[in-house]
């Protein structure tokens, strides 16, 4: 699919984009949750930068810069730029040359809408991205490096806890990143434990002895008849 983009690397792309502005991701941690930023209620808006990732706009060589200066405790960063005709003409012939039957081909075998867009992916090792649903199809090609990707029916996505759809976390899973997302109720046992007994609330509304005893289960993270 992307033989011509076997020779990417940051010395390649830094010498082929140098002054591109590039869209890069920072955040405090290895995380790297979407947010959408136009959901933000405003009362939080000033506190943006502490709760959530951030973009930024930096050149390829500032960017490549700081990838090879980065030591423990500083800003992680993650590189997420749309590709077009603007970065760069041999980018633009390598990008040419992709194998775009072979692409066409896989939308048409299975059914997928248009092909809208290329997205240039460049994540420091150790960076984890939370489990999240896309709306579009996507065709992955690994250039450099081992990306792990664990995936789930999008039909069971509810299963993973979304927020509401006005949250700026829309789309993407309560559950906790990195290990713990192969073991999702683990880290939101009150969550499930709270749709099993929510007929057993119910029921007990009458009783309000039995209803405390059963938010004091739910606490505790356990329920026992």
């Amino acid at each position: 699919m992307v033989e011509s983009a076997m020779k990417w690397d940051l010395d390649y792309i830094s010498e082929h984009m140098p002054n591109s502005n590039l869209t890069v991701i920072i955040s405090k941690d290895h995380n790297f949750k979407y947010v959408n930023e136009k959901k933000i209620p405003q009362d939080q808006t000033s506190n943006l930068e502490s709760i959530y990732t951030r973009r930024s706009s930096m050149t390829a060589r500032e960017f490549i810069q700081r990838i090879k200066s980065w030591k423990e405790g500083d800003e992680r960063l993650y590189l997420q730029q749309v590709l077009d005709s603007s970065f760069g003409p041999q980018l633009v012939q390598d990008f040419l040359h992709f194998n775009w039957e072979w692409a066409k081909n896989k939308q048409r075998i299975h059914g997928w809408g248009p092909l809208t867009f290329n997205l240039l992916l460049i994540s420091m090792e150790g960076n984890v991205t939370p489990c999240h649903y896309d709306e579009q199809q996507n065709l992955f090609v690994g250039i450099r490096g081992i990306k792990r990707c664990i995936l789930f029916p999008p039909e069971q996505f509810d299963c993973l806890y979304p927020p509401p759809v006005s949250d700026p976390h829309d789309r993407q899973s309560q559950t906790k990143p990195t290990a713990d997302i192969e073991y999702p109720l683990k880290g939101h046992q009150k969550v499930a434990i709270l749709r099993n007994i929510e007929k057993m609330v119910a029921e007990a509304l009458q009783n309000p002895d039995e209803v405390s005893h059963l938010m004091r289960a739910l606490v505790l993270g356990r329920y026992t008849e």
